[in-house]
């Protein structure tokens, strides 16, 4: 038993000012009146939310932020205290009543710095620059702390990124290029560039079930998304060297045994992708990305209250309902700041359907 497995926990919350660039915490923000957070892998910020503060609130500064912290407690456990997140803030309105003034703040995560920040010149890339190493520079002179897993990667050709391009985006390109995941944050705003991990080698860290099980408290009812319409059978790749001519490759799914092939769905639904990096063969690269691409999302959405997890842990669903255990990969976790912290999570899995499916090259 935790505390957060307690059925008796409460929490109680302290909403903190920090300063930037120094980021340091300046004091505590009082009169809030609500919060809430979303936490989202797969959007470009990772992190937002909305705050509401009585009094009028008005930030010191346009680049004042806030962080958040919940601390839970229950009969008999050890207090646990958690940061949730450290935020831009945004304000937008303010209402008047008889009751006061309230200010609505949108909050946005550091990585919004990264995106606001566009380049003024051209930037190149040269080919053999270590590419983690390039991006974490670009994010560090933006004023922001990089934490960095290690990697020896270099990218093959020169690259380049045009006036008015934003600075997440070039990170992002390069995380893509050195096969790490794109960049996130931590509660504490530090931007975290670390390596992919596929699905199925992560370890389940939660066991999210509708029994008692003494682990997270969750609600009794799951949903379920699944659509494999898009799902296409013809993978055009375009390789466009910084030197040389084009090269295009095709690959089509013309299996009959395969329900996704343009024989059985008499049509072709076609995915193109234009590369300027690649290593292998462009065939090689289309076939990959078809196989990729009949990887179909899986996605589950869990009602529960707040349990010690990250964005892009493994956990797995066991619900009666489900016929069997789901694991799957925690993308999203959207947390109202009340006594209950209570969540609503979605876990996402891929179903493949390529298997031993015939291909025409």
């Amino acid at each position: 038993m935790t505390v957060f497995s307690s059925p008796n926990r409460t929490t109680s919350f302290r909403y903190v000012r920090v300063g930037w660039p120094s980021m340091d915490e300046l004091g505590e923000l009082a009169g809030v009146e609500g919060c809430s957070i979303e936490e989202n892998q797969e959007a470009t910020i990772k992190a937002s939310g909305s705050l509401r503060v009585g009094g009028g609130w008005v930030p010191s500064t346009l680049d004042d932020m806030v962080r958040v912290y919940s601390t839970s407690t229950a009969p008999g456990e050890e207090p646990v205290t958690v940061c949730h997140g450290t935020f831009l803030v945004s304000v937008p309105s303010t209402s008047y009543g008889p009751a006061g003034a309230a200010t609505e703040a949108d909050l946005y995560g550091v990585l919004k710095i990264l995106q606001d920040a566009k380049l003024t010149d051209a930037l190149p890339m040269a080919a053999g620059t270590p590419t983690v190493e390039f991006a974490a520079s670009l994010a560090r002179r933006a004023g922001l702390h990089v934490v960095a897993g290690p990697s020896a990667h270099k990218v093959a050709s020169a690259h380049g990124w045009d006036v008015g391009t934003d600075l997440l985006t070039v990170v992002n390109d390069c995380m893509g290029w050195a096969g790490f995941s794109s960049a996130s944050t931590d509660g504490y705003g530090n931007v975290i560039l670390s390596p992919y991990r596929v699905p199925e080698e992560r370890e389940v860290a939660a066991v999210l079930s509708d029994g008692e099980r003494g682990g997270p408290i969750c609600g009794v009812a799951v949903s379920r998304e699944h659509d494999p319409a898009s799902v296409p059978n013809v993978s055009v790749v375009v390789y466009s060297p910084e030197e040389g001519e084009p090269q295009v490759a095709v690959v089509r799914n013309d299996d009959p045994s395969s329900e996704f092939s343009t024989v059985r769905r008499s049509r072709e639904v076609v995915r193109v992708e234009e590369v300027t990096e690649l290593s292998g063969k462009a065939s090689d690269k289309a076939l990959s990305n078809l196989r990729s691409a009949m990887r179909v999302v899986d996605r589950y959405t869990v009602d529960m209250l707040w349990w010690p997890l990250s964005i892009g842990e493994a956990v797995r669903l066991d619900y009666r309902a489900l016929g069997g255990t789901v694991d799957a990969v925690l993308v999203k976790r959207s947390v109202s700041m009340t006594p209950a912290l209570r969540c609503e999570c979605v876990a996402r899995r891929f179903v493949g359907y390529f298997e031993a499916t015939e291909v025409s090259r």
